[in-house]
């Protein structure tokens, strides 16, 4: 599956992707949300992303 987004991504489409496994998602990203209970707790650069202290940070927010 991941291989068939980042052949999505190269070809410019916008992709919305919803995935509790936020490691295997970061690589694909230009950008990363972290949403709980409904809101928006950071956005996140890919560089900040790969940060697992900030991930887990922003999820237990």
């Amino acid at each position: 599956m991941f291989v068939a987004l980042a052949a999505i991504r190269d070809r410019g489409v916008t992709v919305l992707l919803v995935e509790q496994r936020a490691q295997r998602t970061v690589a694909l990203a230009d950008r990363t949300h972290v949403l709980a209970n409904g809101e928006l707790r950071m956005a996140m650069t890919p560089a900040d992303a790969d940060d697992t202290d900030k991930l887990i940070a922003a999820y237990l927010s």
